[in-house]
């Protein structure tokens, strides 16, 4: 008996380490698949809803039915076998007892608020789940929430209700990769900052479910990026998706008890920030193997299994409760999460004899999909030229299957650069090709005077300063000798003065600093230089050192560096798009040039740094034209219609295609609202933030033409209702731009500024003061009776200092088949979206002249603060109900902005709008004659509405649509803004 237990622990021991085959794991199911499978669900009102898999799951009883489903449905596939066993094969393990693979549990869940019945899928294969967590969710890191405390359904809706933002089926995986490194990668969509993942089937099996903690219990495996140690080493990344744009990757290192409970989550912005990114292009790689047993220095007996104990973060399920709480991935096979990204890289050899004047131009590029696989995976690219910085409609090469690519081009005069970017995508991705960075390359020029080369170090700076309203620059510039040409020691006998000169695209020229040469003789190894800035933000002292001369009287420069710190006023936005750097000195002895003249001028080459820019102005801001032809539009029927309202809704820029572009922010006084967001296909996705909402909301994509380089878009200021804003008060709207520092790992960004713009809180008032009907009944041609209405509104436009109030438009909008005209001075009336009521008003207020015929003495006019506007309608004899749209347009003077700069000629974008509507009901209290009295009514309630649609018997602070219900039946609506 002792003898067959050492053959059978030999035997044992000798599978551990077996080599493992490759994994049947891979089955990779489609949307269309997955859009064929639905689901009903109850929502908190008693309504059955039916949902497709792949519909993002925002309620929380959505979220539920979503993951009982997924978990439920034999059709959706996922793993057939657990890690845990007594050895190691093929990446998984054996039970010692049984001899084959444990299976991964898919029985009934009855317990802590779940119900649902599952069986074995029906396919083996991974499907995966997004899961957003709520900014406004607090995990308790120092006492989590085991199951237990979840004890029925409504603990579970509560609980899902109060920490998840969304659940989101991923779909169309493609499987990469070959042996240990095959898996499947899901590409992301959607905008969050908090987030993790969800597998179908727990594959590390949980021995101890007394520490099971929610509220996903052991039907998900949960990838988690943190050391899963503490909630004290959670990942706090602050720069998530910048290190994704830059081709880094972030290992999910385990399967996590609960994600949720101790914060074991990805945060774009750290744990405390709030900031949402849109994903899409991020990718998440589940590898075959991340559960292979890695531990393998030292096996034995735990509790009746063999296991390892090298290593207490191993996949490995032992009698420590450690090993249950954690289950680390294999070091070597862990998820990633990527976005797919293309370096690109370019350099240039002379081609030939150098009185060819040629060079080869040689392309290379890597693609982080091909890194991440091990592998090559089949892609396709397509190549650019970028001119300006933009890129170029029309690719230079199409269908590209390999990673490199050249071309001649001819050497010019002057030295000149080149810029390339490749887009490209795998050829099974359902996804648009990404852009690559931009790659330059420098084409020294042949001019014999042209004996300096400088280069940008790629580290040249611009800092936005809001309040200052400047960016401010730190340009570095390297200097050498010219490729083939040099600065020689007898050029500088004269001790010249080298000037580095800084130019600006508008034509601007100012020396940056001079170079000082001293000591230099014939027989000199060495001479001394003096380094003075000029034209520098801040005043720096003077820098002396000194170069060497080789064997061959060649200046060695090396790499010697001019900073140049200077800012630049944007206020207007007529600040430089470029600015360009030279050198110059005058030489001891002549030079000849390319047509054999003597010259002493000598000079280097010219090199560029870009200036990102931006036109603002703001998005609820018309010009005349357009507030003369506005019309009511009837497929908007909110209270307050967005498209029209003119508190500082946000502000419209114009975005470019520029791979170099990071994303534009959106502020207002200072602080962020939106942003549009550059996305690695070259698209912007443009959002924007309501009050209380934790993920930008609001979400647009913006894409180019082909040929199209730029784009306006348009980032409304939702968040601004939730804040305590007054009628009249100033409100200063800008866009920021972020762009990545060039040739650089540094997770910082270059940030520009644009021209702010100023606006004022509108606000307008409107009620209904009376109504009467006609004693008379007329009849129309057709028999049908009818009577005359008024109503008298009572208009008031809060305008703020330095507006003047230029139109006045009120709308009335009635069923279809109420309004009734006999009078032919009235018909026109009958076209009610097209034909409002119109006031207009001269520059001192006073009422001009005005559309509609009216009696005499109800003609419309000033009562203090207010207007007195009388309708005069016909309708069918009924009770009936209409609702009046009213809307003010205000008018800034010509030639200024409201902070007192000069406006540009063409920016004529400087009228505001504001609309306020009521409903006023005619039913059979309402006296009856013209020239009667308005029936005696009183205030029955007073509810107050905020931007969100919540209602209330107090006012909310900020923006509040006040409905006023009176005794006769009348309803009124009124915008306010409340402290």
């Amino acid at each position: 008996m002792k003898k067959f237990s050492l053959l059978l622990l030999s035997a044992l021991l000798s599978m551990v380490f077996f080599k493992p085959p490759v994994s049947a794991q891979s089955v990779v199911k489609s949307k269309a698949y997955y859009d064929a499978i639905t689901y009903t669900w109850t929502d908190d009102g008693g309504n059955t809803v039916t949902s497709k898999l792949t519909d993002k799951a925002t309620d929380p009883y959505q979220i539920i039915a979503l993951l009982e489903k997924v978990y439920g449905d034999p059709r959706v596939p996922g793993p057939y076998y657990s890690a845990y066993g007594s050895w190691n094969k093929s990446g998984r393990y054996y039970s010692y007892k049984e001899g084959r693979c444990d299976e991964v549990y898919y029985g009934p869940v009855t317990t802590n608020g779940w119900n649902v019945t599952a069986t074995k899928p029906n396919e083996e294969g991974y499907t995966v789940l997004l899961v957003a967590v709520k900014n406004s969710f607090t995990p308790n890191l120092n006492n989590p929430r085991y199951a237990s405390s979840i004890t029925n359904y409504r603990d579970l809706v509560n609980y899902i209700g109060s920490s998840i933002d969304f659940v989101q089926l991923m779909t169309d995986g493609m499987r990469v990769g070959s042996g240990q490194n095959a898996g499947t990668l899901f590409p992301v969509q959607g905008a969050f900052n908090r987030f993790f993942f969800l597998g179908k089937g727990q594959a590390r099996k949980q021995y101890y479910a007394s520490r099971m903690m929610v509220p996903f219990l052991n039907m998900f495996e949960q990838f988690s990026p943190t050391d899963g140690q503490t909630g004290d080493n959670t990942q706090d990344l602050t720069d998530f998706y910048d290190k994704m744009v830059k081709g880094e990757t972030y290992p999910v290192m385990h399967d996590c008890n609960s994600v949720m409970e101790i914060a074991h989550f990805f945060s774009m912005s750290g744990r405390k920030g709030t900031t949402s990114y849109d994903m899409t292009g991020l990718n998440f790689f589940v590898p075959d193997y991340r559960l292979l047993w890695w531990g393998t220095t030292n096996t034995g007996w735990i509790s009746g299994k063999i296991t390892s104990y090298t290593d207490s973060r191993d996949m490995n399920e032992s009698s420590s409760s450690a090993y249950a709480q954690y289950g680390f991935y294999n070091t070597d096979h862990t998820p990633w999460t990527f976005l797919y990204t293309i370096k690109l890289r370019a350099q240039a050899d002379q081609e030939g004899a150098p009185a060819d004047h040629k060079y080869k131009v040689t392309l290379n590029w890597t693609s982080s999909i091909d890194e991440l696989a091990g592998e090559k995976i089949d892609q396709v690219y397509d190549l650019y030229r970028v001119v300006d910085g933009v890129v170029e409609p029309t690719p230079i090469a199409t269908g590209l299957t390999t990673t490199t690519w050249s071309e001649i081009v001819d050497q010019r005069t002057s030295g000149y650069s080149l810029d390339y970017v490749v887009k490209g995508k795998p050829v099974k991705a359902t996804y648009n090709p990404v852009q690559s960075n931009i790659a330059t390359v420098a084409i020294p020029g042949y001019d014999p005077l042209e004996r300096l080369k400088l280069v940008i170090d790629g580290d040249y700076r611009s800092t936005y300063d809001a309040v200052a309203e400047v960016n401010n620059y730190a340009n570095t510039i390297m200097m050498n000798n010219g490729v083939g040409t040099s600065v020689m020691r007898e050029h500088l006998m004269a001790n010249p003065v080298f000037q580095v000169l800084r130019y600006g695209s508008d034509g601007s020229m100012l020396p940056v600093a001079t170079l000082q040469m001293s000591g230099v003789t014939s027989t000199s190894s060495r001479c001394n230089y003096t380094l003075h800035y000029e034209n520098q933000r801040v005043p720096k002292s003077d820098k002396t050192g000194s170069f060497t001369f080789n064997n061959n009287g060649e200046i060695q420069f090396n790499d010697f560096k001019v900073v140049d710190d200077f800012s630049a006023d944007v206020s207007t936005n007529e600040h430089p798009s470029k600015y360009r750097y030279q050198v110059k000195f005058t030489s001891a002895v002549a030079v000849k040039d390319e047509n054999g003249d003597d010259q002493t001028e000598i000079y280097s080459n010219i090199v560029d740094v870009p200036v990102y820019k931006t036109n603002t102005a703001l998005h609820d801001c018309y010009d005349k034209a357009t507030v003369d032809a506005d019309v009511y539009r009837p497929d908007h029927e909110s209270v307050v219609i967005p498209e029209k309202d003119a508190d500082p809704m946000g502000l419209r820029f114009n975005v470019v295609d520029n791979p170099n572009i990071f994303r534009y922010f959106t502020t207002r006084d200072g602080d962020e609202y939106g942003h549009a967001q550059r996305m690695t296909d070259g698209s912007y996705v443009v959002s924007s933030v309501r009050p209380g909402e934790s993920v930008k909301s609001h979400v647009e994509t913006v894409t180019f033409a082909t040929g199209e380089n730029s784009k306006h878009v348009g980032v409304r200021d939702y968040a601004i209702n939730g804040l305590e804003y007054n009628a009249g008060d100033m409100v200063t709207y800008n866009s920021v731009i972020e762009a990545f520092l060039p040739n650089s790992t540094s997770t910082d960004h270059n940030t520009y500024g644009s021209c702010k713009q100023v606006s004022k809180i509108v606000d307008l008032q409107a009620e209904c003061v009376n109504r009467m009907k006609s004693n008379d009944i007329f009849t129309d041609a057709s028999g049908a009776e009818g009577r005359y209405y008024l109503s008298q509104l009572e208009i008031t436009p809060v305008i703020p200092d330095g507006f003047k109030l230029y139109k006045l438009r009120v709308w009335r909008k009635t069923a279809d088949g109420v309004a009734m005209e006999v009078k032919d001075e009235y018909k026109w009336r009958l076209d009610q979206v097209a034909k409002p009521l119109e006031i207009d008003f001269d520059d001192s207020g006073e009422i001009v002249s005005f559309n509609f015929n009216t009696l005499k003495g109800q003609e419309p006019k000033w009562a203090g603060s207010s207007i007195f506007v009388n309708d005069y309608f016909g309708a069918v004899n009924q009770e009936l109900s209409t609702t009046y749209y009213v809307r003010a347009y205000l008018r800034y003077p010509d030639g200024t902005t409201l902070n007192g700069r000069k406006r540009a000629a063409a920016d004529v974008h400087h009228y505001l709008a504001d609309q306020a509507s009521l409903e006023v009901k005619f039913d059979n209290q309402v006296v009856t004659g013209i020239d009667g009295v308005s029936s005696a009514r009183k205030v029955q309630r007073v509810t107050y509405v905020n931007a969100l649609g919540m209602h209330s018997d107090v006012p909310f602070s900020g923006v509040n649509v006040v409905i006023t219900t009176y005794s006769d039946g009348s309803v009124t609506k009124v915008k306010k803004i409340m402290k």
